[in-house]
């Protein structure tokens, strides 16, 4: 049987809101030593906010981190899954869109978990073997 998003995914998944300040989710990221966070409202994703698009969109363009919001600073177009995709489709996803972790989204677009390539490689070792070397 092909295992599934659902057999590998992480489920209590940390998200922030768009309205956050640039500051508090660099300071979260820095406590949690996460490189990225979903980005929510309503419980649906409407966006990533990664340590990339704090150094790019925020800190190159001498943006106040205080002042700036998540929603200004992050991506939105965001690629998820769904719970019942299977691992191999979602390891080719984020080999051709270069990405490290996905959320899970449930029929009606809620975060329902997050897929990483660290989570893949407990599973997958080949498959996230793939990826990584993807992965720039």
């Amino acid at each position: 049987m092909k295992r599934q998003v659902r057999d590998i995914m992480t489920r209590v998944v940390e998200y922030v809101a768009p309205d956050a300040s640039i500051q508090e989710v660099a300071t979260r990221m820095k406590d949690r030593d996460i490189g990225s966070f979903p980005v929510c409202q309503d419980g649906s994703v409407v966006g990533m906010v990664t340590d990339r698009d704090l150094a790019l969109r925020v800190l190159a363009e001498g943006r106040d981190a205080d002042a700036t919001r998540v929603a200004e600073g992050m991506s939105k177009e965001v690629v998820t899954c769904d719970i019942d995709d299977r691992l191999e489709e979602v390891a080719a996803l984020m080999s051709d869109r270069q990405i490290r972790r996905i959320p899970v989204v449930s029929e009606k677009g809620r975060l329902v978990g997050l897929v990483t390539l660290g989570t893949l490689a407990e599973t997958d070792s080949a498959a996230s073997g793939k990826v990584l070397k993807e992965v720039v």
